[in-house]
């Protein structure tokens, strides 16, 4: 009854609407309600664990180990490519930058302003360098170690903890959605659950060894490979205090020097992370973290103790808070019958704190959590990532206990049926996470992202003609760079197998304002508007345009121009967090003046880039520069619409009208300016 009570609980907190004071009432009276009926029943249950295998010696376990082990394979690639329409902008990022070093290797290590590691981005380098397509570029990576996270943690398991009960952790590896949601993001954090069970398998050879030459051996790995994981993702560091603190904390019978183990351990580790540690100093790390915490002054402590309740809140019924990144679209993390497992175990572990193992499992639950708990900007669920091993522990210990409340003969059944329905609800729950769609339906799509339109007019053009010149990088870095990654197949700028001098054509994505002059300029080219929703500057067009004798110099010359533009990309997604990088690359920034000769389109890209920049607590230098593209470029509303809005940030009223009044007489002009005048002429 108390099992069911809880469940009930969990289900009305995970689906329900009701207000957060009711939410409170429930989660008070029928999920911790039931934690004293758990403890009984957890005493009365000891006794049963001597056992032996909980399943007994039934040979259905051996087939259901081998079902697992291939329904984790079909899960993680089925729809490999299908699963999302579309690439976020995180993950084009990652392959931006992948393919970034695919032309021009560089030993960069902090990336984003998130100032993350390199490893996922130089995994990626390969993967762009075997593949074809991008989109198995991207998503291949995650589903593989994704995988390789479930045979790696089913084996530590094995090895840490007991083999009779094994199954049971299997099944929560392979089918729950957690792990099987992080596999479809190609993101920062996705390699991190693969290099923590590698590490908690490598901590269990060296508790389980008994010759003192294999535990050095295996301590020795141990360090080398967690200092290593600071190449993953800053959210290692929990996993290092946490696998730091157990080392010092197990004991081995067959260590002669507990210090030696200790020293050992911190030399490898050393080792392993010294790119990190040297690239602290070279690269300026830090700005990020502070940024995000309650430290940086930009949040109170009403929102830091939400955000901080959102990540216990999303592991078992969902978000306290909108805007989650990476969540659950459908309760929590776990699904209802998980979180009644789940209680029942933590009860289980606190109940016996005291024991060495119990006590662990206590401290790595706190310790995983703090990278989001500590976090106050916005609640993103690949800061606890690390959480997923030990969360499913947990899981499990409270599913074995509820086994072992029956007969031997009817555990398997009721095991078996336990699987279906907990697999049933997370893959409905992961079927609402993916975003793709038909192809028959993809003309009513609602995606959003005007680099899928444009992509939708280049790749038939590439398939009929071959690789192009895909100008991807003349737009601004608020449009990310997904277009980038997805053309990267047939775009002779980017992608090295192409030789420039051999394309046929060349696709453009430019603001749609700048259209009627490029199609003016190249007789027969086509152009398609592709932002759905138009926003302030009009949206955006991309251009199709052959390439003839008469234009190849000048498309040409369009392509040593793109490369300066993209390594201005490169450089402005990595230096938000670097003041001094980014006072030099703003500094920089006239030195490519040069390249432009004179051409309009050109002057006008370049104004809007040198404009997006900040140079201070005013904005003289962006007027400046919207000032000159507007001179030597192409006279279009967007710009004198930007320029409008610049002189009324810099205060300046009387121009900012004047040039708002120039945007709406421009032709043709599709920003939102006379609303804005509108506002303008009511204001006192």
């Amino acid at each position: 009854m108390a099992f069911l009570i809880n469940l009930t609980g969990n289900i009305i907190l995970s689906f329900s609407d009701i207000s957060v004071y009711y939410k409170l009432f429930v989660f008070l009276i029928m999920v911790l309600g039931p934690i004293f009926v758990f403890t009984k029943g957890i005493e009365k249950s000891i006794a049963l664990k001597a056992e032996g295998n909980i399943f007994g010696d039934d040979g259905k376990s051996k087939y259901l180990t081998i079902l697992f082990l291939l329904l984790a394979i079909v899960l993680r690639f089925y729809k490999l490519t299908s699963f999302h329409l579309w690439p976020t902008g995180d993950e084009a990022l990652q392959g931006f930058f992948a393919i970034d070093l695919l032309q021009k290797w560089n030993w960069h290590f902090f990336y984003t302003t998130g100032q993350h590691p390199p490893a996922l981005i130089w995994l990626l380098r390969l993967s762009f360098g075997l593949f074809r397509s991008p989109f198995i570029n991207l998503w291949f990576l995650p589903a593989a170690f994704s995988l390789l996270f479930v045979f790696i943690g089913y084996w530590a398991y094995r090895v840490l903890h007991q083999n009779k009960t094994a199954l049971v952790y299997l099944f929560l590896l392979t089918g729950s959605f957690w792990p099987l949601y992080f596999g479809r993001f190609c993101v920062q954090g996705v390699l991190l659950p693969f290099f923590e069970v590698i590490a908690f398998l490598l901590f269990g050879f060296y508790l389980k060894t008994k010759i003192q030459r294999e535990t050095y051996f295996w301590v020795g790995l141990l360090g080398l490979w967690v200092g290593v994981g600071t190449w993953v993702y800053p959210s290692w560091f929990a996993v290092i205090l946490f696998l730091t603190i157990a080392l010092m904390y197990a004991e081995n019978e067959s260590i002669g020097s507990k210090k030696g183990i200790v020293l050992l351990y911190f030399s490898t580790l050393l080792i392993g992370s010294s790119p990190w540690i040297c690239a602290v100093f070279t690269e300026k790390l830090g700005g990020y973290i502070l940024g995000v915490s309650l430290l940086s002054g930009f949040f109170g402590w009403k929102e830091q103790l939400l955000t901080s309740l959102s990540y216990v809140t999303c592991l078992f019924w969902g978000p306290l808070k909108t805007g989650v990144s990476f969540g659950p679209l459908w309760g929590g993390m776990l699904n209802p019958l998980l979180d009644t497992f789940f209680l029942l175990g933590a009860t289980r572990l606190y109940l016996h704190r005291h024991s060495g193992g119990e006590k662990l499992v206590l401290f790595s639950f706190i310790a995983f959590l703090m990278p989001g708990i500590l976090s106050a900007d916005h609640v993103e669920m690949f800061r606890i990532i690390q959480l997923i091993p030990v969360v499913l522990f947990v899981v499990a210990m409270g599913l074995i206990d509820f086994l072992h409340r029956f007969p031997r003969g009817l555990r398997m059944p009721f095991f078996i049926g336990i699987a279906v329905l907990s697999l049933s609800m997370d893959l409905f729950h992961l079927s609402k996470s993916s975003n793709g769609v038909d192809e028959n339906k993809i003309a009513s799509s609602t995606i959003r992202d005007e680099n899928y339109w444009a992509y939708q007019k280049l790749k038939p053009t590439a398939d009929q003609f071959g690789p192009g010149l895909v100008f991807t990088d003349f737009i601004l870095l608020a449009h990310n760079h997904s277009l980038n990654v997805a053309c990267f197949d047939f775009n002779a700028l980017s992608n090295p197998e192409f030789r420039k001098q051999d394309a046929r054509w060349a696709g453009v994505i430019t603001n749609i304002h700048y259209g009627e002059f490029l199609s003016k300029r190249y007789p027969g080219s086509h152009w398609f508007p592709i932002t759905p929703y138009p926003v302030e500057d009009g949206g955006s067009i991309v251009g199709i345009i052959a390439v003839t004798k008469a234009n190849q110099s000048e498309l040409l010359h369009w392509a040593r121009v793109h490369d300066y533009f993209h390594q201005l990309s490169i450089l402005s997604e990595n230096i938000m967090n670097n003041e001094e990088e980014y006072l030099a690359t703003v500094q920089k920034l006239p030195l490519g003046y040069s390249l432009l000769s004179g051409d309009p389109f050109l002057e006008s890209c370049y104004g809007e880039w040198m404009a997006q920049y900040h140079y201070g607590n005013e904005f003289t230098f962006n007027i400046r520069a919207l000032q000159r593209a507007i001179e030597k470029g192409y006279p279009t509303a967007n710009l004198y619409y930007k320029l409008g809005n610049f002189y009324y940030l810099n205060h300046q009223m009387a121009e900012a009208k004047k040039a708002y009044e120039l945007a709406a007489r421009s032709k043709p002009n599709y920003t939102n300016v006379r609303d804005v005048l509108g506002y303008l002429n009511k204001a006192p």
